[in-house]
């Protein structure tokens, strides 16, 4: 009975979240930015350079140099355009074009360019977003479960419910930040407004089921592991691919 309450209470909690996390991107909206293509490139070269050319007009792009991948992010209200739109890719002292074949259909677009057999692809890679997702989710509970164990918490029901809790927060929280867009400002303040509803479910999910230490004790416990971890999580989205 005990257990279907506890499921029953984060069944709610993680709709509560996941509806508020959806309707968010609304405040976050910048109606001056232009559309824009942003090109994802794995493990690029040092030298790689790209140009986007619509008609008689050449975009160069913003560089955002990350770990493991660059995003050549290109800003034109011409985005709009009927006709071609060529990528040049110069490498080592030589050129190649390739064709953006299916035209851009969002405010926003996203292409993936594999710039070994020169090939561009609709989107994000499919395991991409996974790897990534899982990357800072395991980030965040080693700096949580470090926090936890200073706290004194030693009890097996205490570190399970501490994992199921912050893999379902840090899961939605994390999946969601992979949802907008790529480069510019808004995503931090996108993370601050989800931490503070991590913060609000976690503080009342930690307290209510955990009993091994004083309830404000281990509020205080959710207060500092998630301060930690909203740095940790603003260092790691301006050095790590979205």
């Amino acid at each position: 009975m005990r257990m279907n309450k506890i499921c029953r209470l984060m069944v709610a909690m993680t709709a509560v979240l996941l509806i508020v996390l959806i309707a968010a991107p609304t405040c976050f909206a910048n109606s001056a930015e232009p559309p824009s293509i942003t090109i994802l490139v794995a493990n690029p070269p040092d030298d790689l350079e790209l140009t986007l050319t619509l008609g008689d007009q050449v975009l160069e792009p913003r560089v955002d140099d990350k770990i493991l991948e660059n995003y050549y992010s290109f800003y034109s209200s011409g985005i709009r355009y009927d006709g071609d739109y060529l990528i040049t890719m110069t490498l080592a002292g030589s050129k190649s074009i390739v064709r953006i074949e299916e035209p851009p259909q969002k405010y926003n677009n996203v292409y993936t360019l594999d710039w070994q057999n020169q090939t561009l692809a609709v989107g994000k890679a499919p395991l991409r977003s996974v790897k990534l997702v899982s990357l800072r989710v395991l980030a965040t509970l080693l700096i949580e479960a470090l926090v936890f164990f200073i706290f004194g918490f030693r009890e097996y029901k205490s570190w399970t419910m501490f994992i199921f809790i912050n893999l379902i927060t840090q899961g939605i929280l994390n999946v969601w930040l992979g949802t907008h867009q790529l480069v510019g400002g808004y995503i931090f303040f996108s993370l601050v407004f989800g931490e503070i509803f991590v913060y609000i479910t976690e503080m009342i999910s930690f307290s209510h089921f955990i009993k091994e230490k004083s309830r404000a004790r281990t509020i205080i416990y959710v207060l500092m592991a998630n301060s930690l971890s909203l740095v940790a999580g603003g260092y790691l989205i301006s050095r790590l691919p979205l």
